[in-house]
């Protein structure tokens, strides 16, 4: 816990382990460990910088077609997202404060339909996540269905039903 006092005893060759119990740190937080003897005689603190080991979880990634020019999607905040392309192009974009990120895909790298792309998060400690992976569908594929099965049944009517205690809803 922040401004918090945690301590431990010593073995008698001076090893120690202090428990941190659920704290979760983002990195980049400092913790001060300072020795105290039997005579309660201080030492002075030796500064620990806590680093950021967790890679981010894989971007998600919206539908690709081969009409788009670009590649969206989230991830997590402020990070580098990197797109592979089929032929080995690597492409970045950034994400913003609200993990949204664009890639533009440039004229000559345009999806025909098929390929497999894939995605990448690295957050500012460099931790890289797992890949995610996403295959552009072409403007066929992306049309409905010129003959959709017609649904011309009603749905059940509704049983069971009860007002709230607030009489606002009901469930």
């Amino acid at each position: 816990p922040y401004d918090s006092e945690l301590t431990s005893v010593a073995d008698d060759q001076g090893n120690y382990t202090i428990d941190l119990y659920d704290t979760i740190f983002a990195g980049n937080e400092t913790l001060r460990v300072t020795a105290t003897d039997l005579a309660g005689n201080k030492s002075e603190a030796t500064i620990i910088q806590v680093i950021d080991a967790t890679p981010p979880e894989a971007p998600k990634v919206n539908q690709v077609t081969s009409d788009d020019n670009k590649v969206t999607g989230t991830s997590e905040e402020n990070t580098t997202v990197t797109l592979t392309l089929p032929d080995g192009t690597e492409l970045t974009g950034q994400t913003d404060d609200q993990g949204n990120y664009t890639i533009d895909i440039p004229a000559n790298k345009q999806f025909q339909g098929g390929e497999s792309i894939q995605l990448t998060t690295t957050d500012a400690a460099g931790n890289k996540s797992a890949a995610a992976s996403v295959k552009a569908t072409t403007k066929e594929e992306q049309k409905p269905d010129p003959n959709p099965e017609e649904d011309k049944e009603a749905p059940t009517k509704p049983s069971d039903l009860k007002e709230t205690e607030d009489r606002k809803s009901v469930v």
